[in-house]
């Protein structure tokens, strides 16, 4: 591996016909590049890139005559944009991710809320629940949250007929039902 001096690398970017010069800083410098910016959660890849972008500011430069060769080493000036561009990419990349992470507590956080507005009915409804007498909770919770049978709910209560059952169950929803509509806020708050 050739390396050439500042000066030979500076006029061949200048001519644009040296490509052993171009291709000198590559081999010198891309190897301390990928250095920093694996040992900073980066692949060869990234560093090939944050390179390649470095080398195009410091050939623009050259091209432009704004590059400063009295004040900057070319190894060292292209590494340090190198590496500074790599820096920036790692902070958006940190940025990015705690936004990713904002907005999945926040989509998250909608089902919580949909949860805790879903856990207020249900405290609403048990208290209207709770209102009724005791024959109407028992048949409305073998009936709603067990899911048992008219026929069960007759065998376990001792009722003379299944029909006697639906007769009682259809009361006691109608009751509940009843509870509901009589308090608006309560209404408000359970079809919302």
């Amino acid at each position: 591996m050739v390396k050439y001096s500042d000066s030979e690398i500076l006029e061949a970017v200048r001519k644009g016909n040296d490509k052993a010069a171009i291709k000198s800083l590559y081999d010198n410098v891309l190897p301390n590049i990928e250095y920093f910016v694996c040992g900073n959660s980066g692949t060869k890849d990234d560093a090939f890139d944050v390179f390649q972008d470095a080398f195009l500011i410091f050939y623009k430069q050259v091209v432009n005559g704004t590059f400063d060769a009295g004040k900057y080493n070319i190894h060292g000036f292209v590494y340090t944009i190198s590496k500074n561009l790599w820096i920036n990419i790692s902070k958006k990349n940190i940025r990015s991710k705690k936004w990713e992470k904002d907005q999945d507590y926040y989509e998250n956080d909608g089902s919580v809320l949909e949860k805790i507005l879903s856990d207020e009915r249900t405290n609403i409804l048990e208290k209207l629940f709770q209102s009724l007498d005791k024959k109407c909770i028992e048949i409305l919770t073998m009936s709603i949250y067990k899911k048992m049978s008219m026929k069960e709910i007759a065998n376990v209560t001792g009722a003379p007929s299944e029909e006697s059952v639906k007769v009682n169950c259809h009361r006691c929803r109608k009751k509940l039902s009843e509870l509901v509509k009589s308090n608006a806020a309560l209404l408000n708050v359970l079809q919302n």
